[in-house]
């Protein structure tokens, strides 16, 4: 195949990518309503607009996130499918075993991120005297799901990334170790950033698991270490 038709390729997936994010956009347009409504009654919060721009512009943030979160995926297994004949066959399956325990990996993590962390943290920040009527502002709620569920996607790929660079020997496991009490700093620094009031509730339900998401890439690249030394016949 020339390059041309190559690039010719290339360009129809990013395409094809652009008129899903497109169609997905404007089918979601008659749903959010009832997702958003869906939401606030799983948090079993009650939430105030602001200004009538804040809830559509939510509205039309959620449809073009929600688009994007179907879309990427498909896209990128068009992109390894489109490099497929430039690989050898093992380097291919691969990226694609690679490929798949990431998008996984992220989807629990937007999984736990959007449902659990934000239902568990906002019940306990809504937890004051029943005399005290609590009221969130739709946009810090729609903005904490969010942003939870996306730090959470993305900080679970640690858990694979961990045993690849020190595989390919990228980074020492032993230096990745060492630097564990710094870790933890950035993990609470970054917490306090994240989290909408910086309460130790709240640190520790986000900073837990961030910092399990660690600890399990470096078993996994302790055990992976051990097979490939086994199977090379060092030991």
């Amino acid at each position: 195949m020339k390059v041309k038709e190559h690039l010719k390729e290339l360009m129809f997936i990013f395409l094809k990518s652009f008129i899903i994010i497109g169609i997905l956009f404007f089918a979601l347009i008659y749903f959010t309503q009832n997702i958003i409504l869906m939401l606030l009654g799983y948090f079993n919060i009650q939430a105030v607009v602001l200004s009538p721009m804040e809830y559509w512009n939510i509205q039309i943030s959620l449809c073009f996130y929600i688009a994007l979160f179907f879309t990427i995926p498909y896209m990128l297994w068009q992109l390894i499918k489109f490099v497929k004949e430039a690989l050898p066959e093992q380097n291919y399956n691969n990226i694609l075993a690679v490929y798949l325990y990431m998008l996984s990996l992220f989807l629990a993590g937007t999984f736990f991120g959007g449902l659990i962390f934000t239902k568990v943290t906002l019940g306990f920040l809504s937890n004051i005297p029943n005399t005290i009527n609590v009221l969130w502002s739709l946009e810090s709620i729609y903005n904490y799901f969010f942003f939870s569920a996306l730090i959470f996607g993305i900080s679970a790929q640690v858990i694979i990334l961990i045993p690849i660079l020190i595989h390919f020997k990228v980074i020492k496991r032993d230096w990745l170790a060492s630097k564990r009490k710094y870790l933890i700093i950035a993990i609470v620094i970054l917490c306090a950033f994240i989290t909408p009031t910086g309460d130790p509730f709240s640190l520790a339900m986000m900073g837990i698991p961030l910092y399990m998401f660690f600890e399990t890439g470096m078993i996994i690249s302790y055990f992976k270490n051990n097979d490939i030394t086994l199977e090379g016949g060092e030991k």
